[in-house]
């Protein structure tokens, strides 16, 4: 096993070993040599980065893009409208949210959103229905279809029709 000497044996420099101590071993000062050297291989570095970063933000931002997707989707389950629910995905997949904060603004407005399409929604399928029928005038409770119903059901009266002497 070979020990490390605290001094370089170069027969180039003017101190031999024998004049040097511990104390007095070289320094390597920094040149513009080694500082040019220092840039060139930090330069190498990022360059030899530079691709796997982009690689990493494109992950992350197509699993922010796909978290942000399905937060749409879990919203637009209470939507009773198919067509609100497509033109809202559509959009959606062109928009860009500079931060997370503007994509929970949009969430809040879409939400709003689809509560009045629900409503829109339920407007338009009932002004599809007919009317309630009106109430009759002796009950005012009961529609007159109603009210003739309940009077063909009551009990028949035993001797209707029959003459009793």
């Amino acid at each position: 096993m070979r020990l490390r000497t605290p001094y370089i044996m170069n027969p180039m420099l003017e101190n031999t070993p024998e004049q040097m101590s511990i104390e007095e071993t070289p320094t390597m000062e920094p040149t513009p040599l080694t500082e040019t050297l220092a840039e060139h291989i930090a330069q190498a570095v990022a360059q030899a980065v530079a691709p796997l970063q982009k690689q990493i933000d494109r992950y992350q931002s197509q699993q922010l893009q796909q978290t942000r997707t399905l937060a749409l989707k879990d919203a637009l389950t209470l939507c009773q409208d198919p067509t609100f629910t497509q033109q809202t995905l559509k959009d959606f997949a062109l928009m860009q949210f500079p931060s997370q904060e503007d994509f929970e603004h949009f969430l809040r407005e879409k939400q709003a959103d689809i509560l009045l399409a629900n409503q829109a929604l339920s407007h338009r399928e009932l002004a599809s229905e007919t009317p309630p029928l009106q109430p009759h005038k002796d009950n005012p409770t009961l529609s007159k279809e109603v009210a003739l119903y309940l009077k063909a059901q009551k009990q028949p009266e035993i001797f209707s029709g029959k003459k009793l002497l």
